[in-house]
């Protein structure tokens, strides 16, 4: 932070050390059950023309003068959505939506694959500038607005195809579509392909104590 310029958002470079142990061996068969259980499941949700690879390559995505079809780049055969902003219209267009049937209660997750092309950091329509990114909110059975979500971590400068992802975000009650953004709140351009929504479903784990471990306590405590 100190070292920003203040102009976009910059990221830190992280490390992380290992160190090894045997594990005792009276716990070894205990820890293969631990790591036998299932934390997290993602179920794909289908949808037309996630890759804009359909006949008609934009068909269930909207119109956008900024916006284009480019069958040169992709992430995958044979085609991605680009959008090219330069700053010279005050109301420029940074979206790409389309809406995706959704039951609420749920958890969904979004994402995407994302290149650009010297995105640096700008305001569009009066919101704060995110980069090239894929945001995730929600809207009503009639399909009008209906509630915010989550954005996925904004990309800025000239990346090679990036995976991008949302948090993922509970449809709350009354909601019957997610909307999803493929966004350039920035100038420059930027590439979209291969968008996945996905359901999550998070299960309960035994922490502790592991199977087959001795508890010497008559009321054992677990995690």
């Amino acid at each position: 932070v100190i070292g920003s310029p203040g102009t976009e958002p910059r990221t830190v470079e992280r490390s992380i050390e290992l160190s090894i142990e045997d594990a005792p061996a009276e716990t070894v068969a205990g820890r293969a059950e631990f790591l036998q259980q299932r934390m997290v499941e993602y179920g794909e949700v289908g949808f037309e023309n996630p890759g804009f690879d359909a006949d008609q390559p934009m068909s269930g995505w909207s119109t956008n003068p900024n916006a284009a079809v480019d069958t040169e780049t992709f992430h995958s055969r044979p085609a991605s959505v680009r959008i090219r902003l330069d700053g010279t219209e005050t109301d420029e267009n940074p979206y790409v939506t389309r809406q995706i049937p959704v039951s609420a209660g749920h958890l969904y997750q979004a994402e995407a694959w994302v290149k650009t092309e010297d995105v640096t950091a700008a305001t569009k329509r009066g919101m704060a500038t995110t980069g090239a990114t894929v945001i995730m909110e929600f809207a009503d059975k009639d399909g009008k607005w209906f509630a915010a979500g989550s954005y996925a971590k904004g990309l800025y400068g000239t990346r090679d195809w990036t995976r991008v992802a949302t948090g993922p975000v509970r449809a709350p009650a009354g909601a019957g579509y997610a909307i999803i953004f493929l966004s350039l709140r920035a100038n420059g351009a930027a590439w979209f392909d291969d968008l996945k929504l996905s359901t999550v479903k998070y299960y309960t784990m035994l922490m502790e104590p592991l199977p087959g471990a001795t508890v010497d306590d008559n009321t054992p405590r677990f995690s």
